[in-house]
């Protein structure tokens, strides 16, 4: 974590000869009125400071994973800017004959990492409703009762996990360090579940859902 918001780094490729970075951060709307040519013009001001605005983010980094952020970032021939879409959970997903899954109904921030999780679930759900030969009007009526107060709760944890990208100050950062360090000791030693984590929520099979 760091004051401008969430920085992390992973290999992207399975001989661990690639590797990617990102800084995940809350950035202004744009203010042009044509969102599509408000968000390029973003886009290309995010992107032509970006590399100096990550050393400036990361300059207090100490030790050895400080001087190897620097050497990664100095290092980095492509630098992209991706904004991020979300779709309001309340939106209709059906109508006639056609129904909407996955991003199509329900696109959400990746703060929570369960985007595709979603669309898969979806689709399970789906083809189990077939299986019934109800009709489509029936069918699509129950998935959408079944479907939509977990994809809100989903969309409600990913929102919360957001928040921690946010712009802060030394204190702030310092906060969130300290209880993110005390929940994973927590963790740790009393077990995931005592500490109020949220794991059983990923813990979800289709096939058990009632229909």
């Amino acid at each position: 974590m760091t004051q401008e918001g969430m920085f992390g780094v992973m290999t992207c490729t399975a001989s661990d000869d690639e590797i990617q970075w990102f800084l995940s951060k809350e950035v202004p709307l744009p203010d042009s009125e044509d969102a599509r040519n408000g968000w390029e013009l973003r886009r290309r001001d995010e992107v032509e400071g970006f590399k100096s605005q990550a050393h400036e983010t990361l300059k207090d980094a100490g030790g050895e994973w400080g001087d190897n952020l620097r050497e990664l970032i100095g290092n980095t021939t492509a630098v992209k800017f991706y904004p991020i879409y979300k779709l309001p959970t309340e939106g209709r997903w059906y109508k006639g004959r056609t129904l909407l899954l996955g991003d199509a109904a329900h696109a959400m921030p990746p703060h929570a990492g369960q985007g595709v999780s979603m669309a898969f679930e979806d689709a399970f759900l789906l083809a189990r409703l077939l299986e019934k030969e109800l009709s489509l009007g029936n069918a699509f009526k129950q998935f959408d009762d079944i479907r939509r107060p977990r994809v809100e709760e989903i969309a409600n944890r990913s929102a919360g996990n957001a928040k921690m990208r946010r712009k802060t100050g030394p204190w702030g950062l310092w906060l969130k360090e300290t209880g993110l360090w005390l929940f994973m000791q927590g963790a740790w030693a009393f077990g995931m579940d005592r500490w109020g984590s949220e794991t059983q929520q990923m813990v979800y099979d289709i096939d058990e859902v009632s229909i």
